[in-house]
């Protein structure tokens, strides 16, 4: 889980170094696409246009994929389920974000 007080920066990782290997990477809330990077699609980057709550705060590492919520607000408080996939393999996380 991740705490930050109203503002600060909200910095989600996915635990790996670089995403070389992976196809896809894929970060939700509330069941919503906030950001991915989708190597058959050659699509990268976050997913404002399908959640305009973030308001343009989303900001998606190219190199390790993770996810930064600047000028955080108390309505970004939720769970942040990250799906990466590869050839042989998926791995999932969630990870619970409160902004105080």
């Amino acid at each position: 889980s991740v705490s930050v007080m109203e503002r600060d920066p909200v910095n989600l990782h996915t635990g790996v170094i670089e995403i070389r290997g992976y196809d896809l990477i894929l970060w939700e809330t509330e069941g919503k696409p906030v950001a991915e990077i989708n190597k058959a699609t050659n699509l990268f980057g976050p997913r404002d246009e399908d959640d305009l709550r973030f308001g343009g705060r989303l900001h998606l590492h190219r190199e390790t994929g993770d996810l930064t919520i600047t000028d955080s607000k108390t309505t970004d408080t939720g769970d942040y389920h990250l799906q990466m996939n590869k050839s042989a393999y998926t791995l999932q996380r969630t990870i619970r974000v409160t902004v105080k």
